[in-house]
């Protein structure tokens, strides 16, 4: 056999710009002479390609194989990367976590033959290779990976996240005290700690299993934050405690309609909006569709959304103010229409009206919810889709639905968009508090005057 000598020229395309595209390889040349130095000319050889990952005698973890002529200078031009795959996958090499080697074998008379030529540390990385990133490694032993969007802007991801925090799940009307119930991770940091809610106390804030004890009169908001030194992640939990009210588990009206029952601090609320047709002692509510005559009303009337009722049970019935109000009583026995105060203990409870406890009182049913599951839904009732980054959790299983509202003139709208509950609260003679959950944003809207004949939803509380 003649003895070759190789001179080798490596280009590695992706060192140029971390911006490179398609194709995935990074280029090798080599010049092929014989002993006495001259070129060898417009011949074919074949190569054999290595990538061997940690040192020289490390894990082989990419072959692959090329046939080609030498020029008229005796130069070979291999991409590496696009030649005939015997292992591994090139695309899945993480070029910027650890060392690669190349190696390469030759064959001078273009068969298989391979003779080891030798094996070289590559110290340019293609980090274009890496989905258009590239990873560092801090001396701390982090990994950062830098990449970029497409309008250009770069970003920093480290490696490993936090692991994804969560707090368990909600526990409400529960004894005090209780067992949270939380994920752990040995090797980082866990930390409960409360964010709303007085008069709480943590046996062990570290312990993801921690008993938490508190009063019956507060709502809690727990945080639950696993941290590393690439950041944090945090999941919360809702925490009530028996105050010793006895709620049904329904309640029925007058037309036979059941409804879900919740208990929230001191009161039982209906969890769904009332649909009834008749007023607690069997006198039928007006069913008014006329435009013209629901705006001239004085007294009690109801419809359904868009005078259609097909939407009965998904949203109940919109009532107007002379409804809510009248002797006759609209809810079942023993129940009753809430004053803006009876809403107020409830909001009060729950820690208030700002974001985002009115998104805490709608229901998770959405389109393209981000709970995904059952909560992500197209089909009635359900919330339009996410506007803001707003959209219901459901903390207290109240399942605030967009039932829409009929204005003053007769008109509807707001159907998948916005929920507006009368309360019993009278202003000025001419308008009705009322209490408002929407699309837009996260808040309960509370100060609101609306004027008695527009027709809103109804929720019931316990005597």
């Amino acid at each position: 056999m003649k003895k070759i000598t190789l001179t080798f020229l490596i280009g590695l395309i992706g060192a140029i710009s971390i911006f490179a595209q398609s194709p995935q390889a990074f280029k090798y040349q080599t010049v092929i002479r014989d002993s006495s130095g001259n070129l060898i000319i417009d011949e074919l050889v074949s190569f054999k390609i290595g990538i061997i990952k940690d040192s020289i005698n490390g894990t082989l973890i990419y072959s692959e194989t090329h046939s080609e002529s030498t020029n008229q200078f005796g130069l070979v031009d291999l991409e590496i990367g696009t030649g005939t795959i015997e292992y591994g996958v090139f695309d899945d090499i993480s070029w910027g976590t650890s060392s690669h080697y190349l190696k390469v074998e030759f064959d001078e008379t273009g068969n298989t033959n391979y003779q080891l030529v030798g094996i070289s540390q590559l110290l340019s990385v293609p980090y274009s290779q890496n989905s258009n990133s590239l990873t560092l490694t801090s001396p701390s032993g982090n990994t950062y990976t830098v990449s970029v969007n497409d309008n250009g802007n770069l970003f920093t991801n480290c490696f490993p996240p936090p692991t994804n925090a969560d707090a368990g799940q909600n526990q409400l009307n529960v004894s005090s005290p209780t067992v949270l119930n939380a994920n752990f991770s040995s090797n980082e940091t866990c930390q409960w700690s409360i964010i709303q809610g007085v008069g709480g106390t943590l046996a062990d804030p570290s312990n993801p299993y921690s008993e938490f004890t508190g009063n019956n009169t507060e709502a809690y908001k727990l945080h639950w934050t696993i941290t590393n030194s690439c950041g944090s992640s945090t999941d919360d939990v809702i925490i009530t405690f028996n105050s010793g009210v006895s709620c049904p588990s329904t309640v029925v009206d007058i037309d036979g309609n059941a409804y879900s029952v919740i208990n929230v601090g001191t009161q039982c609320w209906m969890s769904e909006n009332l649909k009834t047709t008749h007023y607690q002692d069997g006198t039928a509510i007006l069913n008014e569709t006329d435009p013209p005559n629901w705006q001239n009303l004085t007294t009690g009337a109801y419809v359904w959304y868009d005078n259609d009722i097909a939407w009965k049970d998904s949203y109940g019935a919109l009532y107007n103010w002379f409804a809510v109000t009248d002797n006759h009583g609209l809810c079942p026995a023993g129940w009753h229409v809430p004053s803006a105060d009876e809403w107020t203990t409830f909001t009060d409870y729950i820690g208030g009206t700002s974001s985002p406890h009115g998104n805490e009182l709608k229901s998770c049913r959405m389109v393209d919810s981000p709970l995904g599951g059952d909560c992500s839904t197209s089909e009635h009732p359900r919330w339009d889709e996410v506007y803001n980054n707003h959209y219901g959790t459901d903390e207290y299983n109240f399942s605030g639905l967009p039932a829409g509202e009929r204005n003053e003139i007769g008109e509807f709208y707001g159907l998948g968009f916005s929920c507006i509950w009368w309360t019993t609260t009278e202003y000025g003679g001419t308008y009705g508090r009322i209490r408002k959950i929407d699309r837009l944003n996260g808040s309960i809207l509370y100060s609101y005057l609306e004027t008695k004949p527009n027709g809103f939803s109804v929720r019931c509380v316990k005597d």
